[in-house]
């Protein structure tokens, strides 16, 4: 394996949406970061697509202890699109895996946002979103 190239692309979690590929069909990603479980309600993704639609899927990782896995709580992840709910997505607290997902096709220049709440406050319990997708368009 040769060294990395200069276009690659490092991954990074945050707010943001980031675009790899060419600039007809390419792909896109957002992760989040890990979130403690909390009862209020938290913004862990709000970005705005490019000019290109994405056909993609969001993924709900739900809060696990990092140090002892049997410990979980049940999460929910409410999707927006431009201020409008689009979707909701939860795990339960009790099964294995803690996770799911929903796919959607994206409009252009879409303002997204989601939201992640916790069914109890649990600062060493972690969860997290993720977006990944295709683009097809210009980006």
């Amino acid at each position: 394996m040769g060294p990395v190239q200069p276009e690659a692309s490092v991954v990074q979690t945050g707010l943001g949406i980031r675009y790899i590929g060419d600039s007809t069909v390419g792909h896109c990603y957002a992760y989040s970061g890990l979130y403690s479980a909390n009862q209020v309600a938290v913004t862990v993704l709000d970005y705005t697509t490019g000019s290109g639609y994405v056909r993609g899927e969001f993924e709900l990782h739900g809060f696990v202890d990092d140090d002892d896995p049997g410990n979980k709580s049940a999460a929910s992840a409410l999707i927006n699109f431009n201020g409008e709910g689009v979707g909701i997505i939860s795990t339960v607290s009790y099964r294995s895996p803690v996770y799911s997902k929903i796919k959607f096709i994206v409009p252009p220049f879409t303002r997204v946002t989601v939201s992640l709440d916790a069914e109890n406050t649990e600062a060493d319990r972690y969860a997290s979103v993720t977006f990944t997708g295709r683009v097809y368009g210009a980006m």
